[in-house]
């Protein structure tokens, strides 16, 4: 007897076809530059590689550029296959690289910005001075940083923040002096920034009022009694006050005047006859000449 052998069969289901998959796009979608020396110093080889991303169609090649942007130029070295290089900068600061790669169908390019220091270097110290620390509206600031120092001897960058809102608004290059005019009332703190040309830097700090910092408030307490009407005034500074009592018509029926210090201070205003309601309004006037006025309607109080 021969025996069967069972064989297994693929099933083609009527209307299915098995199809390869289609082969993948190959282009590089991207590339990035990465500094593999930290810290980059002046006088010694800084090492920089570029990676792209993606599945390249065929070799990638590299044109490489110094002191550049995203767009170049790309002329430093052209055409490398090599996706690094060496650089020795002789000058301190602010440095840049930029790199395009491209395959047989694709290309990209990145950029990066650095500072290379002094081997050594030294971070500044930063000082402020703003006059006068309290200034009226319209009235003029002065801001000096003059008093920063590097222990290196290095020249030094100021840049300052005016307004108290976060980071330096104002990048005033090598001068360490600023001024300024407010026209609104604020309290905050000024600063400087101060950056060595190999980007060290420190911050200091100076606080700011703008407008009356203390500025004349009226608080005003009454009760009518008939004959009588017992005034408390508050003003939290000293201030000449002049007291007026009326009938809801305006009829003045009683007045004051006398000072105040920065405690709450009680007036009697003596009345020719009572009133059910009366109006007690008080004006307080600081030694500058401002006047600030406060108004309370009161009512007769029964015993």
């Amino acid at each position: 007897m021969v025996a069967l052998v069972r064989r297994a069969v693929p099933l083609l289901v009527a209307g299915a076809l098995a199809a390869a998959a289609a082969p993948q796009a190959l282009a590089i979608d991207g590339v990035t530059i990465h500094r593999e020396t930290d810290p980059a110093l002046t006088g010694e080889a800084v090492h920089f590689t570029a990676s792209p991303s993606g599945t390249a169609n065929g070799l990638v090649y590299y044109d490489w550029g110094l002191e550049c942007g995203a767009n170049g130029p790309f002329d430093w070295t052209t055409h490398t296959a090599s996706g690094g290089f060496d650089r020795i900068f002789a000058t301190p600061g602010e440095h840049s690289v930029c790199v395009r790669t491209y395959d047989y169908g694709t290309s990209y390019a990145d950029a990066t910005t650095f500072t290379v220091a002094v081997p050594g270097n030294r971070a500044p110290v930063a000082a402020l001075t703003v006059t006068p620390g309290i200034a009226p509206v319209g009235g003029q600031v002065s801001f000096d940083a003059s008093g920063s120092k590097d222990p290196d001897g290095d020249t030094l960058r100021y840049r300052f923040d005016i307004d108290g809102e976060p980071g330096f608004e104002i990048d005033n290059g090598n001068n360490p002096k600023l001024a300024q005019t407010y026209v609104s009332n604020g309290a905050f703190d000024a600063a400087v920034q101060v950056r060595d040309p190999s980007d060290q830097q420190d911050t200091a700090k100076a606080p700011l009022v703008i407008g009356d910092p203390n500025p004349l408030k009226v608080r005003l307490a009454a009760h009518n009694r008939g004959l009588r009407v017992r005034i408390t005034v508050t003003t939290g500074r000293r201030a000449t006050i002049r007291i007026q009592v009326r009938t809801p018509d305006a009829s003045l029926v009683g007045s004051r005047k006398g000072k105040v210090n920065k405690r709450a201070h009680t007036f009697t205003v003596r009345l020719k006859r009572s009133h059910p309601k009366l109006v007690v309004i008080a004006d307080a006037t600081d030694a500058s000449g401002v006047t600030v006025r406060a108004v309370r309607r009161i009512k007769l109080e029964r015993a």
